[in-house]
């Protein structure tokens, strides 16, 4: 993704505090990476959109506690607080040209249902959004596969 950034002329920050050591070992990794790499290309699309070159996106993790808490932060135009919850839906998006959007947060939405975890929608004061996925440590949801 540091390369996706770059190749668009914007900047993918990692807060030095990030800490992520006590991953579950059933959580499978491959969809943790998906869901995470679709929020952050949807905020690197959404930052190019807004910003132009020179914008900046920043992941923040941690792992203290009894979840696994990721935050997505952008500087996009924000999500229209009546359309935060509907952006999960299966075929809605916010894009332009939206053939081939609307799916990624609807995937991330199944992967979180599964799991038993949630995720937030902020938008920042001036610019930008904030996405915040809360993971258990230990699956909480009614299809644990």
């Amino acid at each position: 993704k540091y390369n996706r950034a770059r190749e668009m002329g914007l900047g993918l920050q990692i807060d030095a505090e990030s800490r992520m050591v006590d991953i579950p070992a059933d959580m499978p990794r491959d969809q943790l990476v998906s869901v995470l790499g679709n929020l952050i290309d949807n905020a690197l699309e959404a930052t190019r959109h807004q910003t132009g070159e020179g914008g900046r996106v920043q992941l923040s993790m941690t792992d203290l506690g009894h979840e696994l808490i990721f935050e997505v932060e952008d500087q996009g135009p924000g999500i229209p607080e009546d359309s935060q919850q509907k952006i999960f839906e299966k075929g809605v998006t916010t894009k332009q040209g939206t053939e081939q959007h609307g799916y990624g947060l609807h995937l991330v939405r199944q992967f979180l249902n599964r799991w038993g975890g949630s995720i937030t929608v902020e938008n920042l004061p001036g610019v930008g959004s904030r996405f915040t996925l809360y993971l258990p440590k230990t699956s909480q949801g009614s299809d644990s596969h």
